[in-house]
């Protein structure tokens, strides 16, 4: 399984998010398919894999903290209003 590059995840109107990726088989691509994740799944799998990259915690959830959603890895919803009231400087 790779990611596919130039697609990011999306979150549909059930709240499910859709993870594009590639199946390879030794090395050649062999199919385009999404990995379909609950919220609760794909929160778990950003944790592990911020875990795994050396930081319990991901930059992004200190500046938000409570004031965003993490919907697949590398793919984060902050609100209007987190976003305006966070320094940035």
């Amino acid at each position: 399984m790779d990611p596919i590059p130039g697609r990011l995840a999306e979150k549909d109107e059930d709240g499910r998010v859709h993870i594009p990726i590639w199946l390879t088989k030794n090395g050649r691509h062999v199919a385009d398919t999404e990995m379909v994740l609950l919220p609760s799944e794909a929160q778990l799998l950003v944790e592990h894999l911020t875990k795994a990259m050396g930081s319990n915690r991901s930059v992004l959830h200190e500046l938000f903290q409570d004031s965003a959603i993490a919907l697949a890895p590398g793919v984060v919803l902050v609100s209007k209003d987190a976003a305006d009231e966070s320094s940035w400087t």
